[in-house]
């Protein structure tokens, strides 16, 4: 948002939430509390309810939801929404949602950067979920040192649109590289392992 609208305040802006399960329910209501008018949809009737019930406008055609102006689309249903059939529909200077593989092809995200829409790549901005589940395992949880971690999301996405800026590409092109560059980082942290005895190399 404050790249896209040089404030990061959600007060008085449209957000089109695609599909509305448990993940995108947190979010409608995380939204509407921060001031943002919700429009919602979902195959579901169950829901469409429960999206009524928390005050968001419901469209109960699933695909009209595209074409709804919006400063926010939000894809949070199945992958492969945003493609060369849906993008040109879209009304909204954002995207950012809890869907995965939200991209059908690698040239959309080159379409939503020609057509000026800042894309958040989802498996950036999706990473909660993962990261709070390796403080789960093997150790006592954590919920503070989960919760920091997780707030570190926000840097990670500025990270990869600076880079998009900078560089003249996508963000979707531009989180590749930077996920890239932090596992050649990773490799070269490791130690090397020491040969097996007996080996020839």
């Amino acid at each position: 948002m404050k790249e896209a609208f040089t404030t990061d305040s959600l007060r008085g802006m449209t957000v089109a939430i695609q599909g509305f399960g448990k993940v995108a329910s947190y979010l409608g209501s995380h939204r509407k509390q921060a001031g943002a008018r919700i429009v919602a949809t979902d195959v579901s009737k169950d829901a469409l309810k429960r999206a009524a019930a928390m005050g968001c406008e419901v469209l109960e055609d699933p695909d009209a939801i595209y074409d709804v102006p919006c400063q926010v689309f939000s894809p949070c249903a199945l992958g492969g929404t945003l493609n060369s059939g849906t993008i040109p529909r879209l009304k909204c200077r954002v995207v950012a949602g809890s869907a995965n593989n939200q991209l059908l092809t690698e040239e959309d995200g080159a379409e939503l950067h020609r057509r000026g829409i800042l894309y958040a790549p989802d498996y950036v901005i999706n990473s909660g979920g993962v990261i709070n589940l390796s403080y789960e395992i093997g150790r006592p949880y954590s919920e503070e040192a989960a919760r920091a971690h997780v707030e570190r999301i926000y840097d990670a996405v500025d990270k990869v649109i600076q880079t998009a800026k900078r560089e003249g590409i996508s963000t979707a092109k531009a989180a590749d590289r930077v996920a890239q560059e932090r596992i050649v980082a990773v490799r070269k942290m490791k130690p090397m392992r020491p040969p097996l005895h007996g080996s020839n190399g």
